[in-house]
């Protein structure tokens, strides 16, 4: 890790039009990529802050997330550090890599924000306890991507205008409750708000009822914030855990504005401030006790269009076989076909057989096959 140089910073600062600029420009070599970003830390702070990763939509770069999102101007008076990281460029595009053909798959950004939280950790006061993830389309999926990956690092998430995405085969291994805020357009042409047309990604609602699920969340409510804004929220009977989304009607692909009644930059920082890693101590961590027998459970949603989450437990490590078949018995998908470790396990099956073609609709049933434990239940595809 480097300080990038005074007149790459100053050049930065005036592009920006900020008279104060703060903020620090770094250079980290990860994978042997040299890749750059911006950290805007709190004016004399007393004590160690929080830190907010808050990342870039695809085709952008963290100058111009920095200009729309005016995170820092809510984070600064707060004593909140906010970090701009910068995807690579692959295809021509500043991106991502969540895991799908469109985005920079063969590096590993996961690895690369992880090391960014040791490099600002190491150069800053930080609040370990206290670290956030948000970001704007492809930054939203990326801070989804987060969720499963980096739960140990990062307390709650956010997500302006991306989805959460679940390939088949694709595992989402959180460690806890997951706190979330997803914040979306109902006018959205680039992630579709009702029918997403990005690979196998879920719908707001969708990902609702998923994390829903995933952190048994189970009190709903429903607030009108003006005539344009809904403000759903599912909530933990026994925690804070929330996830909270802001459905906004009309709304477009944007970072959003006091336009629409609320700042986006602001509600995320007062959701994030709501919660520590201190909150989710081994006692409420969901994966801290280990199932005790082989489990297959009922898909969900089902009937299902056109995505469905498969759910089991392992009380070993085992080599795992989850096979979809059609009504006549034919092989449809191969889903999952790899050894795990034990744990509670979910997979998303979208609907596709093994060629990536889309399967009509109909009755089709799945099979777990782990050593001798052998089950097989039904589910329904409609179209």
């Amino acid at each position: 890790m480097k300080i990038v140089g005074f007149n790459l910073k100053a050049q930065l600062c005036a592009i920006l039009l900020i008279g104060f600029c703060y903020g620090q420009l770094f250079e980290l070599t990860h994978d042997n990529d040299s890749r750059i970003y911006w950290v805007d830390y709190p004016d004399n702070p007393t004590e160690s802050v929080p830190l907010v990763i808050s990342m870039h939509g695809r085709n952008q770069s963290l100058l111009s997330h920095i200009t729309y999102s005016q995170m820092s101007s809510f984070a600064n008076p707060q004593n909140i550090a906010v970090v701009y990281p910068q995807g690579i460029n692959s295809s021509g595009a500043l991106a991502w890599n969540t895991g799908v053909w469109w985005d920079n798959s063969e590096y590993d950004d996961v690895g690369y924000l992880n090391a960014i939280i040791d490099s600002v950790i190491s150069n800053f006061a930080i609040d370990t306890n206290r670290i956030y993830a948000c970001g704007m389309s492809n930054g939203g999926f990326m801070a989804y991507e987060l969720a499963c990956e980096l739960s140990d690092r990062i307390v709650a998430f956010g997500s302006v205008a991306g989805n959460f995405m679940m390939n088949a085969g694709q595992e989402c291994t959180s460690a806890r409750e997951i706190p979330i805020m997803h914040i979306h357009g109902t006018s959205d042409l680039i992630v579709n708000y009702n029918a997403p047309t990005i690979d196998s990604s879920m719908t707001a609602i969708e990902a609702m009822d998923w994390w829903s699920i995933e952190n048994d969340l189970v009190e709903q409510s429903l607030e009108e914030l003006n005539d344009s804004v809904n403000v759903f929220t599912n909530s933990s009977l026994t925690s804070n855990t929330k996830f909270v989304h802001y459905q906004v009607q009309g709304g477009g692909h944007q970072w959003f504005n006091y336009n629409w009644g609320f700042h986006a930059s602001e509600e995320l920082l007062n959701f994030f401030m709501q919660y520590s890693m201190t909150d989710f101590s081994l006692s409420s961590d969901k994966n801290s006790f280990e199932p005790k027998i082989f489990t297959l459970s009922q898909n969900y949603p089902n009937p299902f269009n056109p995505v469905t989450r498969l759910s089991y437990d392992l009380p070993e490590d085992s080599f795992v076989s989850i096979t979809i078949y059609d009504m006549r018995g034919n092989v449809v998908n191969n889903l999952v076909n790899a050894n795990q470790s034990s744990g509670y396990k979910s997979v998303q099956w979208n609907a596709t057989n093994n060629q990536g073609q889309p399967v009509s609709a109909g009755v089709y049933f799945y099979t777990i096959q782990v050593g001798e434990y052998r089950q097989t239940k039904k589910m329904i595809l409609l179209k």
